[in-house]
């Protein structure tokens, strides 16, 4: 006889109870951007000029005349639009429906209309809510304002009580799943022969955060990730602080991190986190043939429990899927067990050796222990 399910705590049933369908309008205001609850006759003149293809600029920033379909409305259920009126038209409707908030997002600095964000499906009796009917003008693509935003409509949605935040996107828009994955959503699959969008079958790629990611999530957007060029003094350092950890349990016959050198040659991609500006772990990723190899990942002690190995690990797979690689492999050590607990949870799975390491001598690989992972 199976027990009866558990109730959620009284507090969680009582938000779920009294948030509203429609969300409150709120403004949303962060390091370099600002979300404002959209006004049609307000915004759409703006909004028309910075997607419609003509040529714009922020500050310094020019954006020549471009492909409006191509670069922002291809994924979308519609658009371009011919015309302000159009535009304005579609503009309305996400206003007015009974379960959502379009904000325009706004350049901080100059007051400049970037692009629109929409919270929508809002189902507060299920205490979820979707992140959707996302654009940004190429005057901003690229800059880090889609970020910011989207950490602010989640922070105010788990702020509020909701449980999870969803985010879906035409199958093919590699861009959009990029973002979410970036963002800290965690893919969910894709439902096939999900909708009729614009004439063409929609199958649609699921991702979603929860509200126990969300401190995960937090840590890893205070976490700097850059590209390091050269072997700096903090490159040296690190690598240095890593060796000394892995020569206390193998012999040097069975460590396998690249030396530094090899770190910068030119399929390699190596990367330095900083908390605070202090440099506080690395890691690098080896693009192959077939697939891609996380090499020297290492996080300081002290900025463990900080999500700095998440950052890293994040900027490992993005790299490897812009390469066009759907695997991500890497080899650690028998007695690292903190790295495999972590690496199990972020979904890599036992693999036989690969590579390089299937020539070794078996002594060479008796501590190794090897792992992998699909890039959907």
């Amino acid at each position: 006889m199976t027990s009866p399910p558990a109730q959620l705590p009284d507090e969680t049933l009582a938000r779920s109870a009294s948030l509203p369908m429609k969300p409150a309008p709120v403004v949303l205001t962060g390091a370099h951007v600002e979300l404002v609850p959209l006004d049609v006759a307000r915004d759409v003149d703006e909004l028309f000029a910075i997607s419609s293809g003509a040529p714009c600029q922020l500050g310094a920033r020019r954006v020549e005349a471009y492909d409006a379909d191509a670069v922002i409305w291809r994924w979308m259920f519609r658009g371009p639009y011919p015309n302000v009126v159009a535009l304005a038209e579609e503009l309305s409707g996400k206003v007015a429906a009974p379960d959502g908030l379009p904000f325009v997002v706004r350049d901080r600095a100059s007051g400049r209309a970037l692009g629109v964000a929409t919270y929508l499906s809002n189902r507060p009796a299920d205490l979820k809510v979707e992140l959707g009917s996302i654009w940004y003008s190429p005057i901003a693509q690229g800059t880090g304002a889609s970020r910011e935003a989207t950490h602010l409509l989640c922070q105010h949605a788990f702020g509020l009580g909701y449980r999870r935040v969803e985010w879906k996107c035409d199958a093919r828009n590699l861009r959009s799943r990029r973002a979410a994955r970036a963002y800290g959503f965690t893919f969910e699959g894709v439902q096939d022969s999900h909708m009729i969008v614009k004439g063409d079958s929609r199958d649609t790629a699921w991702f979603r955060m929860l509200d126990r990611d969300w401190p995960r999530v937090q840590a890893v957007a205070a976490v700097a990730i850059a590209r390091a060029s050269a072997p700096t003094d903090d490159v040296r350092a690190l690598i240095g602080e890593l060796e000394d950890e892995l020569a206390a349990g193998y012999s040097p016959e069975q460590r396998h991190g690249l030396s530094l050198d090899a770190l910068f040659e030119p399929h390699v991609r190596f990367f330095l986190a900083h908390v605070g500006g202090a440099a506080v772990g690395c890691g690098g990723v080896a693009l192959l043939d077939g697939f891609a190899e996380a090499k020297r990942m290492y996080v300081r002690p002290t900025a463990r429990g900080l999500g700095v190995a998440d950052a890293l690990l994040h900027r490992l797979e993005s790299t490897a899927r812009d390469a066009g690689l759907a695997v991500l492999r890497l080899e650690t050590g028998d007695v690292q067990h903190a790295a495999t607990r972590f690496y199990q949870r972020a979904g890599f799975r036992r693999c036989p050796a690969f590579g390089a390491y299937t020539a070794m001598a078996p002594s060479s690989v008796a501590t190794s222990v090897f792992y992998e992972k699909r890039l959907d």
